[in-house]
């Protein structure tokens, strides 16, 4: 249940809003979290973004968005409960973030607008990762996710590893749209699927579980080619289901 800031600073007493934490850099429209360490933080709250990127000597263009530069390098966050929803979202530059056994109220959610360089997630939490979604009406908003969009494909060549999750144990993530190589995972615990999938597999086969559809399904409604989804462990209460659709994909020759 999706509940106001300042209800929660009535709540806790001691609430710790990451968005304070930030400091401007230069001016109002650059902010920035670095060299920052967060242990065993129980009250907080974790929303960032949206925001732009620009060179910090240029103008915002997109003023009426009203967004700023926002960017966090080299922190680590251990041991710590969001007690609301958890998001990275567009246009925020995350570098050498490492996130040690994060729990919130639901799954750790981060937008493909952010940029991504050596974000390290463990634990047991779960993970989406997926693109914006907005009205294709609403003409700023378009203009900004193409500039992101731009942005993102350009920044992204440069970097080796944008997220690793080699310690990350979930039967509940789903990545869309961030490449697979540049994706440190345990192939044992995370599968890659493909948008192509969804033109050869038959979906009216009962083997096909309804996750998995929705999963596969999701690549072209979102329109990304690729996505990295949780292969289930033994403890999924819906294990045996589950593995009988991965089962079909190996037998259509989808995965070895």
């Amino acid at each position: 249940m999706f509940v106001l800031k300042n209800e929660l600073e009535k709540r806790y007493p001691e609430l710790l809003d990451i968005n304070k934490e930030f400091i401007k850099n230069g001016n109002n429209d650059f902010l920035i979290l670095e060299n920052r360490e967060f242990k065993n933080q129980k009250q907080m709250t974790f929303d960032i973004g949206p925001g732009i990127p620009w060179d910090k000597n240029i103008y915002n263009p997109f003023p009426k968005l009203k967004l700023t530069n926002i960017e966090i390098a080299d922190c680590t966050f251990s041991n710590c409960k969001v007690i609301s929803l958890f998001a990275i979202r567009s246009g925020v530059s995350v570098k050498n973030l490492l996130l040690d056994n994060v729990k919130c109220s639901d799954v750790l959610t981060i937008s493909t607008g952010a940029l991504l360089d050596n974000l390290v997630i463990k634990g047991k939490a779960g993970l989406w990762i997926k693109p914006d979604s907005y009205a294709k009406t609403e003409f700023e908003k378009i203009e900004y996710n193409r500039h992101i969009s731009n942005w993102i494909s350009n920044e992204q060549e440069k970097i080796d590893c944008m997220l690793n999750i080699l310690e990350l144990d979930s039967d509940d993530v789903e990545i869309l749209g961030i490449p697979i190589h540049k994706i440190a995972y345990n192939p044992e615990r995370y599968l890659p699927i493909y948008s192509e999938w969804n033109d050869i597999i038959d979906w009216n086969s009962s083997r096909v579980s309804p996750l998995l559809k929705i999963c596969i399904k999701r690549l072209k409604t979102f329109d990304v080619p690729y996505g990295l989804i949780s292969i289930p462990s033994k403890k999924h209460k819906h294990y045996f289901q589950e593995m009988e659709g991965f089962n079909y994909l190996k037998e259509v020759g989808l995965i070895e």
